[in-house]
Formats: structure tokens, C-alpha cells, sequence
């Protein structure tokens, strides 16, 4: 069994939107003030989408075969004004 990391792809939107809800059904039973929203997972979906389209984060999905089992976000912000200046940011 081969796990295979790719860049995410629109048509892989409903696989994801199942792992994305989820994700927030767990983290809602796990504390209370986890909020779930009307149509979470579409939102999520415009975002992810909306950001990679402005080249503001990346997603990547993992995958066994054709099934999807996971993904990974980043989101790509500048620096604030008040910090120095440096090659390296590590959060």
C-alpha cells in the first residue's frame, strides 16, 4: 500500500469535503466552543480554492489508489511590518 502526496485538484473537492466534516465532528466533540457553520464544508472548499487561485496557500491531498485519506494546508502570509528581516521564518 503506497501513499502518494499530490497537489489538489477542483474534481477532488467532494472526497475532501467528507474528510473535512469530519474533522469537525470530532473537534466539536472534543470542545464545545468548536463551532460548526451552515455549510461548512462548501465554505472550506471556496477557500482552499480562493487561496490557491492568488497563490496565498497550498493544499495537497494524500491518496492510496484512487482514495483520497487525507490533506494538508498551508497558508502563505507576510511578515508583519515590525518583524526584522530574515531568509528563514519557522512557526
Amino acid at each position: 500500500m503506497e501513499i502518494k502526496i499530490r497537489k489538489y485538484k477542483k474534481e477532488d473537492a467532494s472526497e475532501v469535503k467528507v474528510i473535512f466534516a469530519e474533522f469537525v465532528k470530532y473537534h466539536a466533540r472534543l470542545d464545545n466552543s468548536f463551532i460548526k457553520i451552515d455549510n461548512h464544508c462548501h465554505k472550506f472548499i471556496e477557500f482552499i480554492e480562493s487561496g490557491i487561485q492568488m497563490n496565498a496557500n497550498y493544499f495537497a491531498v494524500a491518496q492510496i489508489n484512487d482514495k483520497i485519506i487525507g490533506y494538508c494546508f498551508s497558508k502563505i502570509e507576510h511578515k508583519a511590518s515590525n518583524l526584522p528581516d530574515t531568509d528563514i521564518w519557522i512557526y
